[in-house]
């Protein structure tokens, strides 16, 4: 208990670090030394705490980062890299709160995926569906058996009305969860990242999923990690457009607040992430409607 909270002070102290530094390079447009070597040395210092603080930075810094040709000269680059590593911070120091809170409500706390067959089998593992604008579209759990009924269709349906990119997969979740921590390094996990931070063809993800049972209030329920893995006005838009076509939405009031889709790639402003669980009776007998409203809603995004 003693080691968990020295690495959260750490971590808010890091924050802390990287924060001045991005304050400063914007302002005076080069980098301070002396801050530079805390951080160095505070990295050094959580590396001692063991395995797990490791293991929260690998899992919440997205991992393109280091396969991006960064120049390190070029003051809009650093701000960026910067900004990201800033905003990865401030998603595991999230993280600990949402454990605790999990923990003690007993709710449903997210699992790593495992292969059960070997690697090369699984093929190419996806649908790709090439856009004309900034806006993916993904379905991760799209492919029977255990897939979400009718999500493939009204992925591929919005993708088409609104010219969108869409992401869809053609493996069932009993193989492999595409949204979750152990499959970022499937290529439908990669091609996510790829075309997010190293191409920049991506702005805003919109991770579509569906809900068995049947809600007894909301049609959709909107999840962005506390607000972490989209900007405020997209979700204020989406809400608007939900409420024109009468889709009853809340947001994360049933504890959702995104898979690791949402949680993983969401760095706004560069990418922005929303999780949106559809019900039964929105995916099968009102999926028109919820088609419009998506698509009437990427129209209206200014990126």
């Amino acid at each position: 208990m003693i080691e968990k909270h020295t690495e959260f002070l750490q971590l808010i102290k890091l924050h802390s670090d990287i924060s001045k530094m991005e304050i400063i390079l914007k302002r005076e447009k080069q980098i301070d030394n002396v801050i530079l070597s805390s951080i160095i040395n505070r990295l050094k210092a959580m590396n001692l705490l063991g395995e797990s603080t490791s293991r929260s930075l690998l899992n919440h810094i997205p991992l393109e980062i280091f396969f991006i040709e960064w120049n390190m000269t070029d003051n809009h680059d650093l701000l960026k890299l910067i900004k990201i590593i800033r905003m990865s911070l401030e998603k595991i120091i999230l993280s600990f709160g949402i454990k605790k809170a999990q923990r003690k409500l007993s709710l449903r706390q997210e699992t790593e995926a495992y292969f059960y067959f070997p690697f090369e089998r699984l093929g190419v593992g996806y649908l790709l569906i090439r856009g004309q604008n900034k806006v993916l579209i993904t379905a991760p759990h799209a492919k029977e058996p255990l897939s979400d009924d009718n999500i493939r269709t009204i992925a591929e349906k919005v993708a088409i009305k609104s010219k969108s990119w869409a992401l869809i997969s053609m493996i069932s979740r009993i193989y492999i969860d595409y949204n979750r921590l152990g499959s970022r390094l499937s290529p439908f996990r990669r091609i996510i990242e790829k075309l997010a931070l190293s191409e920049r063809k991506i702005r805003m993800i919109i991770d579509l999923h569906g809900r068995n049972q049947t809600f007894e209030e909301y049609d959709v329920e909107i999840g962005a990690m506390c607000g972490f893995s989209a900007k405020p006005k997209a979700l204020n838009l989406l809400q608007e457009v939900f409420n024109k076509y009468k889709i009853k939405a809340s947001f994360e009031e049933k504890g959702y607040i995104g898979g690791d889709i949402t949680q993983y790639n969401g760095i706004p402003p560069f990418v922005n992430v929303i999780q949106l669980e559809l019900s039964d009776r929105i995916r099968k007998r009102n999926s028109k409607r919820i088609i419009s409203a998506i698509s009437e809603f990427i129209a209206a995004l200014k990126f």
